[in-house]
C-alpha cells in the first residue's frame, strides 16, 4: 500500500514539474518571438503547432510577389517559432543562439519559396524560367508548323545536328526541303518573338530529354560525336536568338 501511495505522489509530482517546465518554455518562446519577430501577429496557435505542415502551392496560388514575400518571412518566424520550442525543452539558451536558429529557420523556408518563385515565374514575371516551360495547346507559339510540333522539330534537328545529312533525315520523315526551310525558319522566328520565352525554353528541355522518332532510329550519325555538336550548335542557336530579341 505505501508503495503505491509513493508511487502516485512520485507520477503527481513529475506531472507538476513536467507543466511547469512547459509552462516556463512556451513563456520564454513567447517572449523572444514578440521581441524579435516582425510577422509575430501573422502566426496563428494552429502555426505554432508542431504538426502544421506549410503548403506553399496552396497558400501561395493567386498571390504576387509582394504578398509572397510576406509570407516568406512568415514562414521563416513560423519555422524558427517551432525551432525555439524544440531547443528550449532540449535545454539550449534560445536568446543567445536566436540568429544562429533564425538561420536553420532560413536555410529551411528559403530553397521551398525559391522552387515555387521559379516554377511559377510566367505568372510573377511574364516568362517561363528554364525547365519549367510546359506544353499548352492554347499557345499559339507552340501550334504545329506544318504539322510539325516543337518536340518532331526538335527530334529531326538532332540528328541533323548529330551529322545525318539533312536530306537523309528529311527524307525518312516524309518533309519536303523547302517546307522543312520554312518550318525551321518559323520555329526560330518565333522563339524570337515569344517574350515569356516558352519555346525557346521548351526547345531546351527537349534538347536535353533527346526525343526520338521511330522512322529516325536506324540513321547513324556520320561526323563528329552527338555530344560536341549538339552543345555548340545549341548554344550557337540561344546566341542568335537574344542576339537578335537585344537588337529589336
Amino acid at each position: 500500500m505505501l508503495y503505491l501511495i509513493l508511487k502516485f505522489l512520485k507520477n503527481m509530482f513529475k506531472n507538476l514539474f513536467s507543466k511547469s517546465n512547459n509552462e516556463s518554455t512556451n513563456s520564454s518562446v513567447e517572449k523572444i518571438a514578440k521581441e524579435k519577430f516582425n510577422y509575430y501577429n501573422y502566426i496563428t496557435e494552429e502555426m505554432k503547432s508542431p504538426d502544421y505542415v506549410f503548403d506553399a502551392e496552396e497558400v501561395l496560388e493567386g498571390l504576387d510577389e509582394d504578398e509572397i514575400d510576406g509570407w516568406h518571412g512568415v514562414e521563416i518566424e513560423r519555422v524558427a517559432y517551432q525551432l525555439m520550442t524544440q531547443y528550449a525543452k532540449e535545454g539550449v539558451n534560445i536568446e543567445d543562439n536566436y540568429w544562429n536558429i533564425k538561420t536553420e529557420a532560413e536555410n529551411q523556408v528559403n530553397p521551398v519559396f525559391q522552387q515555387f518563385k521559379i516554377a511559377h515565374s510566367l505568372e510573377l514575371n511574364g516568362y517561363v524560367a528554364s525547365g519549367f516551360a510546359q506544353e499548352d495547346s492554347n499557345n499559339p507559339f507552340l501550334a504545329p508548323i506544318h504539322g510539325v510540333g516543337l518536340k518532331k522539330y526538335t527530334a529531326i534537328n538532332l540528328k541533323i545536328i548529330a551529322g545525318v545529312p539533312e536530306e537523309t533525315v528529311l527524307k525518312a520523315v516524309n518533309i519536303d526541303p523547302v517546307i522543312w526551310a520554312e518550318i525551321n525558319e518559323k520555329w526560330m522566328q518565333r522563339m524570337t518573338e515569344d517574350t515569356t520565352y516558352t519555346v525557346t525554353s521548351l526547345y531546351g528541355q527537349y534538347f536535353a530529354e533527346k526525343p526520338k522518332l521511330p522512322e529516325l532510329e536506324h540513321l547513324q550519325a556520320e561526323v563528329k560525336t552527338l555530344f560536341t555538336v549538339n552543345y555548340w550548335s545549341f548554344n550557337k542557336m540561344i546566341k542568335r536568338i537574344y542576339s537578335d530579341l537585344n537588337k529589336a
